[in-house]
């Protein structure tokens, strides 16, 4: 049962002072080089939830709340490949909100028991692409449509998104490296993460350089090189959380700079490589990352400061990991 919260109660419950500042570390175990170049990956499954989405989760549920759409005891709903369903489902638990979520079936069944277990009732969808009546975000606007009284969370296309990130990430990344940053190396789903972070970076030095690694599969690497869509271009991938088969409002394609693309095998090799040289498992989304900071490396003549991320742990895939992500 779901006790109706205190309306007040997401403006200072005090699991809110948990969420961010997170730790920024060198990767110098994995990323060892003679050319001056430095590697440093911000932990953000150290945030409640275990991954960066509970940064935009606490942002968006507190503005509905002070605005009064999302009401005491009231519904949530929401389109997610995981991570933000697990943010959404540990604030919801605690602040007596009810949880609906749509999830694509390809999310590794880890991530699904974790937001069952945390109380949200959960929708699996077909493979469908964007635009189609089985899509998870369409599911989740058509469930919000039946529901007036409910909340849609709307990531993909929420100014709020890239808000939370420009408002909390890129300023941490910032005071942490001391404004000596000189590429910032992150893919994107929603793009709010990449947005957020760059727009702020940017403003603070205008010579800060975005790439974003996209999964072979996914759209925004030909849009970022030649401005376009090409239908051929989407096609099923294992990697979870990133790249997308549309443009989402929340990403801002003129915040980025560059773009590479990965497949399935080097992201999960690059998850195994950072846990056996740092002891940290990333997840697959973070192995694309690390991919992408390869691949710059090799690229790079002389000194530079990276930083990417690592959104969640590669616990919420064992189930791919553990048989090569082969299947």
């Amino acid at each position: 049962m779901h006790n109706p919260p205190n309306p007040t109660s997401i403006l200072n419950d005090p699991i809110l002072d948990l969420v961010g500042h997170t730790p920024l570390i060198p990767l110098a175990r994995l990323f060892e080089n003679t050319k001056g170049i430095e590697v440093f990956a911000k932990l953000e499954y150290r945030n409640p939830s275990g991954s960066i989405k509970d940064r935009i989760a606490v942002h968006i549920l507190r503005d509905a709340a002070e605005r009064g759409v999302l009401k005491p005891g009231g519904t949530v709903i929401e389109a997610t490949s995981g991570n933000t369903g697990a943010s959404l489902a540990l604030f919801c638990a605690r602040l007596g909100y009810k949880l609906m979520l749509t999830t694509p079936s390809k999310t590794s069944e880890e991530k699904k028991n974790y937001m069952r277990a945390l109380g949200a009732d959960l929708v699996i969808c077909p493979p469908a692409l964007h635009g189609s009546p089985d899509h998870y975000q369409a599911q989740a606007e058509r469930l919000a449509r039946n529901m007036p009284d409910a909340f849609w969370v709307n990531q993909y296309d929420n100014p709020l998104n890239a808000e939370a990130h420009y408002l909390t990430t890129g300023p941490e990344i910032w005071a942490q490296m001391n404004g000596e940053i000189d590429w910032l190396v992150t893919g994107g789903a929603t793009g709010g993460t990449v947005t957020g972070i760059s727009r702020y970076l940017k403003q603070h030095n205008p010579e800060v350089r975005v790439l974003l690694p996209d999964p072979v599969g996914s759209v925004y690497y030909r849009y970022i090189k030649t401005g376009e869509i090409h239908a051929e271009d989407v096609r099923p991938y294992q990697v979870e959380g990133v790249g997308k088969d549309y443009l989402p409002g929340a990403m801002d394609m003129r915040e980025i700079d560059e773009a590479m693309q990965y497949d399935d095998a080097a992201a999960f090799n690059m998850c195994r490589r950072c846990a056996a040289a740092e002891g940290i498992l990333p997840g697959l989304s973070a192995g694309g990352n690390l991919a992408g900071v390869t691949w710059l490396m090799e690229r790079l003549s002389g000194p530079a400061r990276i930083v990417t991320l690592i959104q969640d742990l590669g616990v919420s895939y064992l189930s791919k990991l553990g048989a090569g992500g082969n299947h």
